[in-house]
């Protein structure tokens, strides 16, 4: 393991999902780590799973999977559309689901990772690129890396890397600029990078409720990751 892969908050975009793991692929880049909400939000959240499936990727719960395995409908139901995946999602890919870790560690070269998804303390707590970190200052790990929120960034605090991914289905800063992370684990150096993808078909061939129509088309003049193309 030199180079692992990380990704987070595919919220059933299966196309810019399929497009990252061609890149990792063409980087020889084997080892990918999956930390969160496969589904939820975009409509093709089965398929995001079965894919996590059938490429072996080591994944772990996000808020949105706690919603698929909870028997009580969201609040936000209308803009989350988690109920017609637990209508209709295969009990083999639930049971996959089921079967997700809900943080992962793993040392190298003297170094301790902790992968979680919204917070060491909580699945759903947001960690923004100005949040007040102090609270994880004593935390036994030199790393800790995230998701959830799909606003990327990378900290360096309390002798500590703190490191969020952004999201790579729904990002929030620049609505069709995709992110992903990729870690040197020999050099301990993270990378964000970003890609385009076109959200017109998603928007027009399926029903999205009018916040992430609207999520889809942000945008602004800055953003956080290196901008790349990735070709077949």
């Amino acid at each position: 393991m030199s180079k692992i892969g990380i990704i987070s908050d595919i919220h059933g975009n299966i196309d810019t999902f399929k497009q990252v793991l061609q890149y990792f692929e063409q980087q020889n880049i084997r080892d990918i780590y999956f930390i969160g909400d496969a589904v939820g939000y975009l409509p093709y959240g089965i398929e995001v799973v079965a894919l996590l499936k059938e490429r072996k990727i080591r994944c772990i719960k996000g808020n949105h999977e706690d919603l698929l395995l909870q028997n009580q409908v969201a609040d936000n139901e209308d803009v989350y559309q988690i109920e017609q995946i637990k209508n209709s999602i295969p009990k083999e890919l639930l049971a996959f689901v089921k079967s997700w870790e809900s943080q992962i560690t793993f040392e190298a070269n003297n170094k301790k990772y902790l992968l979680v998804h919204g917070s060491p303390n909580n699945n759903n707590q947001y960690l923004y690129p100005d949040t007040n970190l102090e609270e994880f200052a004593n935390l036994e790990y030199d790393v800790i890396i995230m998701g959830h929120t799909h606003r990327p960034f990378i900290r360096k605090e309390y002798n500590k890397l703190f490191l969020n991914t952004g999201s790579l289905g729904l990002p929030r800063d620049i609505g069709n600029l995709a992110a992903f992370a990729v870690l040197d684990v020999e050099t301990c150096k993270f990378d964000i990078f970003r890609f385009f993808f076109e959200p017109h078909q998603l928007i027009h061939n399926t029903h999205l409720h009018v916040k992430v129509v609207e999520c889809l088309h942000r945008t602004q003049e800055h953003f956080v990751g290196e901008l790349i193309s990735i070709t077949s």
